[in-house]
């Protein structure tokens, strides 16, 4: 299902795809991107994708962009090769009550990135990402630039709600190289994940600017090794250029982790390294140690 025509004519605007389904496609929703030469600076407007489910597609599930998009109610799973659903653009957006699940292997259940930064482009603002289960492979959400080259700013953004479901290659739930964005009343369940896994992690993948005004409230993450992990850092010789978060917020968070013998590893219910304003409050960890366990840390600023 392809909305939108090819070549330069790519716009399309307040379209409703309602109980559709589609099988075995190689992406079964799909609207072309706006990078290619000759498209309008905002392909697509008004796109909602509701209660439709696309099965077993080759590539993606779900390969979506544009203004005032909505995906509602859909169940996207068994994804050959990449991610269940992929977001190349989202300026005011709304992705809620999927079941996002079994994406390709190393993929993700849903990405979400933007248009080049500076470009005249729409930038990928305004999101909000609410009541979703999925099951994702190497991790489930990211939200952010594609790559470490591609100065794709995502901003604005809510998380909240989302059921994860553990699986045994799942290393990361919730992936954040954006900013102000609030992550909060989400379950995270590592049942049956990796053994090294973390249930949120916010960082700086490349050439975007450090995040800045993240919120991590009352989530809860079970079974982790690292539960919350806020690190900003690369390798500078010099000691010149710093990566630094501004303003970091983690609060009323229920955190369980799981530690056993053999995890040599990291260890913390939250970690914040490098910001310049921290709040770290109300947040309630509970550890479970399976054999002869090395020093566990609550909570460790650095």
């Amino acid at each position: 299902c392809v909305v939108g025509l090819p070549g330069a004519c790519g716009k399309t605007v307040n379209v409703l795809v309602l109980r559709t389904r589609t099988t075995n496609f190689r992406a079964g929703m799909m609207s072309e991107t706006a990078s290619a030469p000759g498209r309008p600076q905002n392909p697509h407007d008004g796109l909602a994708f509701v209660e439709c489910e696309v099965a077993t597609p080759y590539v993606n599930g779900l390969y979506l962009g544009g203004r005032r998009l909505a995906v509602m109610g859909c169940d996207v799973h068994d994804v050959a090769t990449s991610h269940v659903a992929r977001v190349w653009q989202a300026h005011k957006a709304v992705i809620s009550n999927n079941r996002l699940w079994n994406p390709g292997p190393t993929r993700h259940a849903l990405k979400l990135h933007g248009s080049k930064f500076g470009s005249d482009h729409a930038e990928t603002r305004w999101v909000t990402i609410s009541d979703n289960q999925s099951r994702g492979k190497t991790g489930w959400v990211a939200i952010g630039l594609q790559n470490g080259q591609s100065d794709e700013r995502v901003s604005h953004v809510v998380f909240e709600r989302n059921r994860f479901r553990g699986e045994a290659s799942v290393r990361v739930d919730l992936l954040v190289w954006a900013s102000q964005v609030t992550v909060r009343n989400n379950v995270f369940d590592g049942t049956g994940a990796a053994s090294g896994y973390t249930g949120v992690v916010v960082e700086r993948r490349g050439v975007e600017s450090p995040p800045r005004e993240v919120r991590v409230l009352n989530n809860t993450v079970n079974k982790s090794l690292e539960s919350i992990h806020v690190g900003l850092s690369h390798r500078d010789l010099s000691h010149k250029d710093t990566d630094k978060a501004v303003r970091v917020q983690v609060i009323g968070n229920t955190l369980r982790p799981l530690v056993t013998s053999d995890i040599m590893g990291e260890r913390h219910g939250v970690f914040v390294g490098n910001a310049d304003s921290i709040t770290i409050k109300d947040n309630y960890v509970a550890l479970t140690r399976q054999g002869n366990v090395r020093r566990f840390e609550g909570i460790r600023v650095f």
